[in-house]
């Protein structure tokens, strides 16, 4: 028998009103269909998280959606401080309970949320998700496997990929240059 949590109505409720808890819902798709949309350096690194979260098959018309990219974003955040086996310890075990001030500080203090229907949207947000074959190779070069399927341990791995991914691209490119000698 599955362990299913049962989700209390009323989230399923919240979870159908995205633009009510983050701008980002209005505004991805205009980001992303129009490049018209001016965006802070914050709002970018948040609107590559949703790109990730898309590829991933999240619904990007759920809460628990937008409410998984914070927890990407603060991971991403803590991981650029730690600076030991030790802290990332800590960090692992604070993500994996679902009732510690890392998630306290997002749903409470940052969205005015309580904790169990936070968690609710995001657990309906990952039950939602469409899986395509890109977004299968797309959890492999992640990290992600289906044996896993707990969305708090893989926000790290999501993190990671995404930290990763920005720092090739701030990497300088090598750039071929020639030089003309004139021979006497």
């Amino acid at each position: 028998m599955q362990n299913k949590q049962i989700i209390d109505p009323s989230i399923q409720g919240l979870n159908n009103i995205p633009q009510h808890f983050d701008k980002l819902a209005k505004n991805y798709y205009v980001y992303k269909y129009a490049s018209a949309l001016k965006v802070s350096e914050q709002e970018q690194q948040e609107m590559n998280v949703l790109e990730v979260l898309e590829q991933l098959g999240f619904p990007m018309d759920k809460t628990g959606t937008y409410f998984y990219k914070e927890i990407i974003m603060k991971t991403m955040e803590e991981l650029e401080m730690v600076e030991t086996k030790e802290e990332e310890r800590d960090l692992k075990t604070a993500m994996e309970n679902s009732y510690s001030q890392f998630y306290f500080d997002i749903a409470r203090n940052n969205i005015d949320i309580g904790l169990k229907s936070f968690h609710g949207c995001i657990q309906l947000a990952y039950e939602g998700r469409k899986k395509t074959p890109d977004c299968i190779k797309l959890e492999q070069r992640i990290g992600i496997n289906g044996v896993c399927s707990d969305y708090r341990a893989e926000a790290s791995l999501i993190a990671r990929h995404i930290m990763t991914n920005n720092n090739k691209a701030k990497e300088p490119q090598a750039v071929q240059t020639t030089a003309v000698v004139k021979v006497k």
